[in-house]
């Protein structure tokens, strides 16, 4: 891989060479977004007229970006008069830029408070370079919304460890700028959020407590920009970079939480800045509360802090596939986890049960009492789960197109897609393959495939979907292998556990995703059960295998298993409702 600097590793380029892939032109096509030269127009940050005429008449200027932001920074600070001020050159004069001659910024560009020139910066700034630094800055109402209940004393700091541009310092409600502290890796940015505050505070005479500085390290990321800021802070607000550190350890957290996504050190970091009554406020990606992953920071704020509240936004920021909420800690552990969660729809109160403080659990969705002593009867039947249990991925082909047939071939095989996963059974094939691991992106042992019993699920669905499969079937990678090994269940005790409609409503009151993820399946709960019983499940999972998941054969079997927990004929009506909203 000449010619670039990216780390790549060997696995990688080994895979491109079996399947004859040419590495320079896939690392440039959009779904490796660290390269993309695809430009965003940054219309979720400011979206108005002015910052549209601004962006159209820039465009096509021969110029440095950095060259043009910082002549947009100066005109700003000089139609607010205060250019010429020692205190403001010093903020923001840079030897290494110069202004750019024939922009000529109206007067009245200036006469809003939204954050033009950071708008600006990343509509000029490309996919690949905003993908590294994690640079997708806030939409200015919803830091407003979530700095809204705060008031910075004059006694007090806010801390935004990575400012950008300056969403959160220009709308925080502060006595002085001297109580507002930003960072961020970006020296661009640091300029534009320095002039941002300045021009806010033009009757103040101040030095913007803004520096270019890596929060998760607190060294100068700049060697003529030398950080100093106080170890704790009342406030620490901020959108942190998401996605996988790619470069080392850059945090101690990345070590006792065992993670190096970027958004989870930030925020463990953040917690023990906070001061004893401090309050702390991060926009995030919706996977953190979702996944197994993330089971490890969710795990340290449960321990460490008490959750004021969730906001679940709708919509997505410019250029970012990936659902955000807003999450509010008050500094101390609570035993007592109890918060609202707002959503465009309305307000909740959840409060956590001792179960889900132990799988670290944080909930979106308020159990009612009948909900509460339902999962407590289903806990105290655990005996086992499917930890312990084997597990394999779908194929990845690396190109359907070309390797998979819609007719069975010489050679060929039938495998399985997600949608073909039915209830105990597999529908009917609609896609062949030659089995040639050699030539495929990945792939899981053949063993896996070709064991005498497993189960096949879905992975895209609300609840288990799961197929028993005995026929040594392949599956793509929309279906997943999973052979359970749990104490006391058979293969098919398993498939019938899985697909009652008592474990997906369990399935999902603890897990609010559209995937069906390795993480949640092994805390599903597995009772202890007696030969006869497991004999009987095993019995009506044959029947169905032989004659289809018929209304009557489903109905016998949730009976069987409401039966095994203690379910009521009240609680399973409650389920059968439950399933419907949720």
């Amino acid at each position: 891989m000449a010619g670039t600097n990216l780390s790549i590793s060997k696995a990688t380029i080994s895979n491109w060479h079996r399947l004859g892939v040419d590495g320079e032109r896939r690392l440039t096509r959009r779904a490796n977004k660290t390269l993309s030269e695809r430009k965003i127009k940054a219309d979720d940050y400011v979206a108005n007229e002015n910052a549209r005429r601004l962006l159209a008449a820039l465009a096509g200027m021969d110029a440095a970006t950095e060259d043009i932001v910082y002549t947009l920074c100066v005109e700003k600070l000089k139609h607010r008069g205060i250019f010429d001020r020692d205190n403001v050159r010093k903020a923001i004069c840079r030897q290494d830029l110069s202004a750019v001659p024939g922009i000529n910024v109206e007067p009245e560009i200036w006469s809003d408070d939204d954050d033009l020139i950071g708008y600006v910066y990343q509509s000029m700034t490309s996919e690949g370079k905003r993908n590294v630094l994690g640079q997708y800055y806030t939409n200015s109402r919803v830091a407003g919304e979530m700095l809204a209940d705060v008031v910075v004393g004059k006694d007090e700091t806010l801390l935004d460890p990575c400012c950008g541009s300056g969403a959160f310092l220009l709308k925080a409600n502060a006595d002085s700028p001297s109580c507002l502290y930003g960072l961020d890796i970006d020296p661009t940015a640091v300029m534009i959020a320095r002039t941002n505050l300045l021009a806010k505070y033009a009757d103040c005479d101040f030095e913007p407590q803004i520096y270019c500085a890596d929060f998760l390290a607190l060294t100068s990321a700049n060697s003529n920009d030398n950080a100093v800021i106080p170890d704790t802070f009342d406030y620490i607000y901020t959108n942190p970079p998401w996605g996988t550190d790619r470069h080392g350890a850059r945090s101690a957290s990345d070590v006792a939480l065992r993670t190096r996504e970027r958004s989870s050190m930030f925020l463990a970091n953040s917690i023990g800045m906070m001061k004893r009554n401090g309050r702390l406020g991060f926009l995030l990606p919706t996977s953190l509360i979702k996944i197994n992953a993330h089971r490890n920071i969710r795990k340290h704020i449960l321990a460490t802090t008490a959750i004021r509240r969730l906001t679940m936004y709708e919509g997505r920021f410019d250029g970012v596939f990936t659902d955000y909420f807003s999450l509010t800690l008050s500094a101390g552990h609570s035993s007592r986890q109890v918060y609202e969660v707002a959503r465009a729809t309305g307000r909740q109160v959840v409060e956590l049960t001792p179960s889900d403080i132990d799988t670290s659990t944080i909930r979106t969705e308020s159990l009612t009492d009948v909900d509460l002593r339902i999962v407590e009867k289903i806990e105290s039947r655990r005996h086992d789960d499917l930890s312990h249990s084997r597990w394999a991925l779908g194929i990845v082909t690396g190109d359907n197109r070309r390797k998979i047939k819609t007719r069975c071939t010489a050679g060929a095989e039938p495998i399985y897609r997600g949608r073909d996963v039915g209830c105990f059974g597999m529908r009917e094939p609609s896609a062949y393959v030659e089995y040639k691991p050699e030539t495929f992106q990945q792939c899981a042992d053949e063993a896996m495939y070709r064991a005498e019993e497993k189960l096949i699920y879905r992975f895209i669905a609300r609840y288990p979907i799961v197929a028993y499969d005995d026929g040594q079937r392949l599956c793509l990678n929309s279906a997943n292998v999973l052979i359970p090994q749990v104490d006391g269940l058979t293969v098919k005790t398993v498939a019938a556990l899985l697909n009652s409609d008592l474990y997906r409503y369990y399935y999902m009151l603890h897990y609010a995703d559209i995937k069906i993820l390795k993480g949640n399946l092994k805390s599903m709960p597995m009772p202890r059960m007696s030969k006869q019983q497991t004999a009987e499940l095993d019995c009506m999972v044959d029947e169905m295998l032989a004659h289809g998941a018929i209304d009557g054969s489903m109905a016998e079997l949730n009976r069987r298993v409401f039966g095994l927990f203690g379910i009521t004929d009240k609680e399973q009506k409650h389920i059968k409702n439950k399933l419907l909203k949720l």
